[in-house]
């Protein structure tokens, strides 16, 4: 909901005050309207139309490419072909941050459990994107790149600076954990799996000839996520190793 307040401190000539030979040159205050920013700043109606109007380009710069029916995922995201098409082709308006996604020991649940069960969980992490992050809007966009595997993108579009940004996205990954309750042979079996990710940046571009090379971030992205994947993998040998050692 936009909040229209009044600014008194604006002029502009009154057109209804006459004199002779033509319009009386005199000045009357008026209040011109504001709005109020999701920041709760007030700012003038004209910036914030300039505003709206940059998202919506942005969005339908971005939807464009995913607008067709065979771009869609099973459960919901952008599949595959979408993916490819937008890394060969999406100019970014904003500076943002690409991230690969992979899910922590899913591949022996889905093999134990079947297809089905498997699909529960994936379904249940694209919800949980949709719930964290701007996916519904079109701010963010979350592509399944096949099996468990997806590519998250994230336009910069904050008040905050870069930085804080990225953190917040780490920061909301690193407590994401995907739960599902699975039926095997009439029994009910609770599953928690955590995820592995790579996250990194891009810059803006005016045009196709600037714009960045989403594959070769992409391939950056899919590094970084093994890499945290091996220092996860760590952790937990190290951790169970301290188990043993303290019974």
């Amino acid at each position: 909901m936009i909040d229209i307040v009044k600014d008194q401190s604006s002029t502009f000539p009154d057109r209804n005050a006459t004199k002779k030979g033509g319009l009386n040159p005199r000045w009357r205050e008026i209040s011109p309207p504001q709005v109020t920013s999701e920041d709760g700043e007030e700012i003038p109606v004209i910036m914030a139309a300039n505003k709206i109007r940059e998202k919506i380009i942005n969005l339908m710069e971005g939807n464009l490419l995913l607008k067709e029916s065979d771009m869609k995922d099973r459960f919901g995201c952008q599949n595959a072909k979408a993916l490819d098409k937008f890394l060969n082709e999406f100019v970014p308006r904003h500076d943002g941050a690409l991230v690969f996604i992979d899910f922590r020991y899913f591949k022996p649940i889905n093999d134990a459990y079947g297809h089905k069960e498997g699909d529960k969980i994936l379904q249940e992490f694209v919800d949980q994107i949709n719930a964290n992050f701007r996916t519904v809007h079109g701010e963010d966009i979350l592509f399944r790149a096949g099996g468990d595997e997806f590519v998250l993108v994230c336009q910069y579009q904050e008040t905050a600076d870069f930085d804080t940004f990225i953190n917040k996205i780490k920061e909301k990954l690193k407590s994401l954990v995907i739960h599902s309750i699975i039926n095997h042979k009439g029994q009910d079996i609770e599953v928690s799996i955590g995820l592995d990710y790579g996250v990194v940046t891009y810059k803006a571009a005016k045009n196709q000839s600037d714009r960045p090379n989403f594959s070769e971030l992409k391939h950056q992205a899919d590094v970084e996520m093994y890499k945290y994947k091996q220092a996860q993998h760590k952790l937990a040998e190290s951790g169970n190793q301290a188990i043993q050692l303290g019974r």
